[in-house]
């Protein structure tokens, strides 16, 4: 099976200066074309769209062999008469569902976009209605070996915690292996252009316009680069770095988020998003003067307990902080959650401040999704094809202690 290493290395080759044609893997678009093109047999779904499924073959150098099913939703254009063809859409994750962004977009797009396009979501393999990656055999088994990545307090911290974490990674990986039939190791980016690239054909687009966000960003990158005479725009945003994605065997010891930077940026977000509250002064911002660091410090002493018995704990701020920066509105969450947990780790706190701010901190934690949830798996999945990662999940606290 081709690994994304190569359509890595081709399109580092590509954003170099040389033209897209002649940097394009020729063999890739044959290996493509030897698949018939898929029968969309599409169907009313979700009131105002309409959803198919497509079967693609597992590997592209069998394709005859195993097939893998992805599924398809379907935003008609308003203006059928101005019609410009079909926009993909990929929402990013990876692991998260294309499916989904594509139900959202008539109502953020533009309505000239919305007018002249079909907009179309293609769950990726192994993501949301095409076929999961599912490693474990219940939603139980499933978040008790997690857990350490998954749950509300993600992100070891003890010793303790550390070698729990180094452990369920191992778990997780010898149960994906096992468990999925072959599509945890068949889910990479360079799968997933090709599935694009049949399915471009298959909605009858001679070229692919295309949008991609994070992730999204790489996925629409690397199909570039591996069909570059096939693409007719394609918009990014969030852009992820595909040399720092993909790694070389000299950075494989460097976690991907911090090859890419995404650490360090998150880090200056969160200093000037402080540095303006100060500026605007406690009247318009309520954590004007506070210190993060302070809390930080406290927390990791010890948690605090909230009233539904949950303990908020210095991981949770980490994790919750980070997933508040990518906001547009990041201070409309992270502000608030500042102003109760200084003063819930306050121990010169009036007691009835404390007490409200434990329930409006409680009411702001999102209750943990029942049933089974595959995104994890299948970021994972993604990660593991795309590039070059440690051989030991023991060397990644080093790592941790290191950024």
């Amino acid at each position: 099976m081709r690994s994304l290493i190569t359509a890595a290395a081709v399109l580092t080759v590509s954003l170099a200066g040389i033209p897209a044609q002649a940097a394009g893997p020729p063999a890739e678009a044959q290996r493509v074309d030897r698949v018939p093109t898929p029968v969309l047999r599409w169907q009313p779904c979700e009131e105002r769209f309409e959803c198919a499924t497509a079967p693609l073959p597992l590997d592209y150098d069998d394709p005859d062999g195993a097939q893998v099913e992805v599924a398809l939703l379907r935003h008609r254009a308003t203006d059928p008469a101005r019609r410009i063809g079909s926009l993909f859409v990929n929402p990013g994750g990876p692991g998260s569902s294309a499916t989904d962004m594509a139900m959202g977009l008539p109502d953020f797009l533009s309505p000239e976009v919305v007018a002249r396009f079909d907009i179309v979501g293609v769950d990726p393999r192994g993501v949301g209605d095409s076929w999961q990656v599912r490693c474990f055999g219940s939603a139980e088994e499933q978040q008790r070996v997690t857990a350490p990545f998954t749950g509300p307090g993600r992100g070891p911290y003890t010793r303790a915690e550390v070698r729990k974490a180094v452990a369920s990674a191992r778990t997780i990986g010898v149960s994906c292996a096992a468990a999925t039939g072959g599509l945890a190791a068949a889910a990479s980016t360079a799968q997933v252009a090709r599935d694009m690239d049949v399915l471009r054909r298959a909605v009858g687009d001679a070229r692919l316009t295309y949008l991609g966000v994070s992730y999204g960003s790489y996925l629409g990158q690397v199909y570039a680069a591996m069909f570059p005479g096939r693409v007719r725009a394609i918009a990014i945003d969030g852009i992820v770095d595909p040399a720092a994605w993909a790694g070389t065997p000299a950075t494989r010891d460097v976690p991907t988020f911090v090859r890419m930077g995404s650490a360090a940026a998150s880090h200056r977000v969160l200093r000037e998003l402080l540095q303006r509250c100060d500026r605007a002064g406690e009247s318009r911002c309520g954590f004007a003067g506070g210190d993060f660091d302070t809390i930080a410090e406290r927390l990791q002493r010890a948690p605090v307990t909230l009233p539904d018995g949950r303990d908020y704990t210095y991981p949770m701020l980490v994790s919750q902080t980070l997933q508040q920066l990518y906001q547009p509105d990041a201070a409309d969450h992270v502000i608030p959650n500042l102003v109760d947990l200084r003063a819930l780790t306050d121990p010169y706190a009036e007691p009835a401040r404390r007490e409200a701010a434990r329930k409006s901190l409680a009411e702001r934690l999102e209750p943990a999704p029942g049933g089974y949830h595959n995104e994890f798996e299948a970021a994972a999945a993604v990660f593991c094809s795309d590039g070059w990662h440690a051989r030991d999940a023991a060397s990644w606290p080093a790592a941790a202690a290191a950024a």
